[in-house]
């Protein structure tokens, strides 16, 4: 091997792993986590401004509010900005507002990932907040889904045609037949893994441009390309783009330097050398998945949602580049049937292994992005997660009926399992590009489901949170006796903020002894000092305190007094659990269950691959012996 050769295959290893290395993981989908007003208060008085924080930072010059009232009147705002403190932070002002229930509905823009984010608060002015939210339509545009496709597509076809090109592709014998049909198969595949880098290129800036038209609105192509500049000058988003953008070129230059080279002697230095290239394209890809987006994300999770997609681009793109290149191979006989067949072949153990990854990483990510069972059932993400898994075991049982026409070992075993004859196929010999052809078309397939689910809102977030444990052991309200009184007690909605306080005040005895005067609650919180409020009479026996006394989550200790003229004072001395402040969806009603996922979708995964690596190890070992100690040691299927 010369020194020139080794220093360029180090060099762009050193390349892919340093733009690996860089990148580091973000979160993403900016979405709100609370507001002042909270969503569905009832205030005093009008607010001057309204304040909502996100979970990251968002675009400004993509960002629109509508503030309307009950009748649907369009109300003027005075002013939408960043708090200068706090970039996750929006403050609009707003002017003097008439008693009445409003709705503010908000579109913006994070600035790690463009996906637009949607919602509205509603609240109330001495009146209760009785209107409806905004209806918000959340489904994908069909043009980002089929440009997300396209991008998933020419990457995995890229991986797919590299990696069989350098390393599953057989390398024949001394036979000139047998080598210049290599020659030209490897040229074929390193050919088209460089013009779906080139495709991938393509589709990464047409889905910049749709999804920039998107969130601004506008049609003007001067305005589009200011708002692109915008992205990729200010955003971390930009940044991970232009990264990718190098990484593809990088890949193309490597391709082209690999395909000039008229014969390979280092095949093992080249797949080394992409490698690195290739694990850095998927991670950077990785970096703006919903696996970036959770709250508490982690390396650990973009890097198993970075498997995931490595494994599923090795098996799909495998699938396609074989498909393409190698299946128009099986008719014609000699040297290029065998190269072909022989390929097919090695290439199971690799789509094997791609597969059980799959699904072991999908499960993981299911529990990481579906809240819920219910979660799963009503939102579109949870039915089209339903529908991609349906196709990838359609796919993967393909996959194995091509497998066992392949490998007798796989047939063997089959044909034990289903008790058939000795010289049982699941399929005629003569079948094998049709099937082929058939998984490829369901890879696709799978790849669309895949471009849906990216383009579409995980189903996870507070409006499926089940209640916690303050929710469940807190008290709506309490009934006690103080001396000849009922007296009753409630807090609603019982968080920090504007609260309404209820008693009841009741005499016991007939006739009353003396009419009451004064009710009088004293509230100390968890560390603080107390506070004495009078309750206004409503009507008899009835009172109510409303105010933003309360301003901490906690134990607060509950003191009332009752003031009666010839009596001594009635006292009643209670604990009482105030909620921390809730963010601002309303949860949906439980239609299964609303209990997470993850807690059990994750040991499920963790099972699922550790038994299906004792299968794979078990199928390869039987087929070994079937073969004995000179058999096909290229079964990996």
């Amino acid at each position: 091997m010369s020194r020139h050769l080794i220093w360029r295959s180090i060099l762009i290893a050193a390349l892919g792993a340093a733009l690996l290395i860089q990148a580091a993981p973000v979160s993403a989908h900016a979405i709100i986590v609370s507001s002042d007003p909270a969503d569905g208060a009832v205030l005093d008085v009008s607010p001057t401004q309204i304040r909502l924080w996100f979970s990251e930072p968002i675009l400004l010059d993509f960002t629109t509010v509508e503030l309307t009232g009950s009748d649907g009147q369009l109300i003027e705002v005075d002013g939408v900005r960043l708090d200068e403190a706090d970039p996750k932070a929006l403050i609009v002002d707003i002017p003097p507002l008439p008693p009445n229930a409003y709705r503010l509905t908000y579109r913006t823009l994070s600035t790690e990932d463009i996906h637009p984010s949607n919602g509205s608060i509603v609240f109330g002015i001495q009146q209760a907040a009785d209107i409806a939210p905004a209806v918000i339509a959340t489904a994908p545009s069909p043009l980002e889904v089929a440009l997300r496709w396209l991008n998933f597509g020419a990457m995995a076809t890229l991986a797919g045609g590299l990696v069989i090109a350098l390393g599953v592709l057989p390398s024949g014998n001394s036979d000139p037949e047998s080598i210049q049909a290599h020659a030209a198969s490897r040229r074929r595949l390193l050919r088209l893994a460089l013009w779906s880098s080139v495709l991938a290129l393509i589709a990464g800036a047409g889905l910049l441009w749709v999804q920039v038209r998107q969130a601004s609105g506008a049609a003007d192509s001067t305005a589009i390309l200011n708002g692109t500049w915008q992205i990729l000058s200010a955003t971390d988003y930009g940044e991970r783009w232009i990264r990718r953008v190098v990484l593809l070129f990088v890949i193309a230059a490597a391709i082209l330097w690999l395909n000039r080279r008229k014969r390979q002697r280092t095949r093992l230095v080249e797949l080394l050398a992409m490698t690195p290239l290739l694990l850095a394209l998927i991670f950077i890809q990785s970096l703006s998945s919903h696996a970036a987006g959770l709250e508490n994300t982690s390396l650990l999770k973009v890097g198993l949602d970075a498997l995931h997609l490595l494994a599923a681009s090795l098996w799909v793109g495998g699938v396609l580049a074989l498909v393409v290149v190698m299946a128009p191979l099986l008719r014609r006989g000699g040297a290029e049937s065998a190269l072909a067949r022989g390929a097919f072949s090695r290439f199971g153990g690799l789509a094997a292994l791609s597969v059980a990854v799959i699904f072991a990483t999908g499960i993981y990510n299911s529990g990481q992005q579906v809240a819920s069972l219910d979660a799963l059932l009503v939102t579109l993400y949870g039915q089209s997660l339903m529908l991609k898994v349906g196709l990838v075991l359609c796919v993967g049982l393909i996959g194995l009926l091509n497998s066992a026409l392949l490998h007798p070992g796989v047939a063997d075993l089959l044909r034990r399992l289903l008790r058939r004859p000795e010289g049982w196929l699941p399929l005629a010999p003569n079948r094998l590009g049709r099937a082929v052809l058939l998984e490829s078309v369901g890879a696709a397939g799978v790849l669309l489901m895949a471009a849906l689910l990216s383009a579409t809102t995980p189903a996870r977030g507070p409006e499926f949170e089940p209640p916690s444990k303050e929710e469940l052991s807190a008290r709506a309200s309490f009934t006690s006796k103080a001396d000849d009184l009922l007296v009753t007690f409630s807090i609603k909605p019982n968080r920090p903020g504007q609260n309404f306080i209820s008693l009841g005040v009741f005499n016991t005895r007939r006739p009353a002894p003396a009419p009451i005067d004064l009710v009088e609650v004293r509230l100390t919180p968890p560390g603080g000092q107390e506070v004495v409020l009078t309750a206004e009479l409503l009507e008899e026996g009835k009172y109510q305190i409303v105010g933003d006394t309360i301003n901490a989550g906690g134990d607060w200790q509950v003191n009332i007094r009752v003031v009666r003229p010839g009596l001594a004072d009635s006292t009643l001395s209670t604990l009482w659990t105030v909620l921390p402040l809730q963010r601002n969806t309303v949860r949906r009603p439980v239609l299964l269950s609303n209990q997470p996922l993850a807690s059990t979708l994750t040991p499920l995964a963790v099972v699922f691959a550790i038994i299906a690596g004792i299968a794979l190890a078990g199928i390869y070992v039987f087929n070994l012996r079937r073969q004995g100690k000179e058999g096909d040691t290229d079964f990996r299927r």
